[in-house]
């Protein structure tokens, strides 16, 4: 009897041992997570376009009828508001965001003044979040001395400044697929290729009032999923508005951040680490 009473006494141990090895090993693991670069979120650019008329500089947003602000604070409370719609926190207005959107919106601009001709029966306006250098947002933000976000977003539209035109006959304009993969540089010499073969026309034109031109920003961004999910990110706290034109065409670019407590050039590091290119250096991370 009391053989079988040890036996099972060791029987009972060795379970139990086992069950103590499966419960310790089965338990969530601490993840040591080192932060990457900032990351880049890519959306589609919605495009709204009508047509054009000329000017031939890209040009910094006049003031608006709302008060005389500057339409692009228009374009940012519109966005808040929406994010207010949606239970989430307002984003607050970045100055040296709002410069890099701006030198972006009116880098885009200057590369449509002859894809938007007045006197061209079509208008082939070109966005795109890659820009000729090869950068998307990330890049432009840090070249441009924003160094201390942990995540970016950016969204964009053109769309023309007049809402009908009356002329000569019809005319089918051609459609060009583009990937963001593809060349900036080549993509806009086929678009400007196709637009130097047309022929001249004259066109009169019913133009949009400015609240009504960001009214269809703002609604065609959140009716677009991609562009909707960026403005109502909860994680995003901080963005700044771009506003250019050119040829009655205006050119709208909004970037998006979440500040980064630590990793960036000249903040202090994450626990002896830094974003990538920088590296901790008592305490700080400085730019290898």
């Amino acid at each position: 009897m009391q053989r079988l009473l040890n036996t099972l006494a060791d029987i009972f141990l060795a379970i139990f041992a086992i069950l103590l090895i499966f419960y310790v090993f089965s338990q969530p693991s601490v993840v040591v997570y080192e932060r990457p670069a900032p990351s880049e979120y890519l959306s589609s650019s919605p495009t709204s376009f009508p047509l054009p008329a000329p000017s031939l500089n890209a040009t910094m947003p006049e003031e608006g009828n709302e008060g005389g602000r500057d339409v692009r604070k228009v374009v940012f409370d519109k966005v808040n508001s929406e994010r207010l719609k949606a239970g989430l926190k307002p984003l607050k207005w970045n100055s040296e965001v709002a410069e890099v959107a701006q030198q972006y919106a009116e880098e885009l601009a200057e590369e449509n003044k002859l894809l938007t001709l007045k006197n061209k029966p079509c208008a082939l306006p070109f966005i795109h979040h890659k820009d000729v250098k090869g950068r998307f947002q990330d890049g432009r933000l840090r070249a441009g001395g924003v160094d201390y976000f942990s995540l970016s977003a950016e969204n964009l539209f053109a769309i023309s400044k007049w809402k009908e035109r009356r002329g000569e006959g019809n005319f089918e304009c051609l459609s060009f697929n583009w990937s963001e993969d593809a060349n900036v540089s080549e993509e806009l010499l086929r678009r400007i290729s196709y637009i130097n073969s047309l022929p001249n026309v004259s066109w009169s034109y019913v133009y949009w009032t400015q609240e009504d031109l960001v009214d269809k920003i703002v609604s065609g961004w959140m009716g677009s999923e991609r562009h909707r999910e960026v403005i109502l990110e909860e994680d995003f706290e901080e963005s700044g508005v771009g506003w250019a034109e050119v040829n009655d065409f205006v050119f709208v670019v909004q970037v998006f951040i979440k500040r980064a407590e630590c990793g960036y050039n000249g903040g202090p590091c994450c626990d002896s680490k830094c974003f990538e290119g920088l590296s901790c250096v008592d305490g700080r991370c400085i730019k290898e």
